[in-house]
């Protein structure tokens, strides 16, 4: 799955992302509104959420890598998460965004380990 920046948006978002660059999408986020989970290293050292009206859409093929989360299968029926799909370890572990942003070894190891596959 892949997008690129949507030149003709206005939403907030499109600044984050270069003009001329495709992304690969690491994680789906279905909440109020669509996000994709992102990467942007010459911006930003750690991937966000971007909303999906500031990409377009331009691979729609779901990599292998991708899990549904148990909050969009129904099997967490109290869950205060947003039902996703993404790599594992972002969908089984409601707290692994913030661990790497908070740089633990772990989480990171996961990180470049994923992105390096892609």
């Amino acid at each position: 799955m892949l997008v690129e920046r949507n030149i003709a948006s206005a939403h907030r978002d499109t600044s984050l992302l270069l003009a001329d660059k495709v992304y690969p999408v690491y994680a789906v986020l279905f909440d109020s509104s669509i996000q994709y989970f992102v990467s942007e290293e010459r911006s930003f050292s750690f991937p966000f959420f971007v909303a999906a009206q500031a990409v377009n859409l331009i691979d729609t093929k779901l990599p292998d890598f991708m899990h549904i989360s148990p909050a969009l299968l129904g099997t967490e029926k109290c869950s205060s998460r947003a039902p996703m799909i993404g790599f594992f370890e972002i969908v089984t572990d409601r707290f692994f965004y913030q661990r790497l942003v908070d740089g633990d070894m772990q989480a990171t190891l996961v990180w470049n380990e994923l992105k390096a596959s892609i």
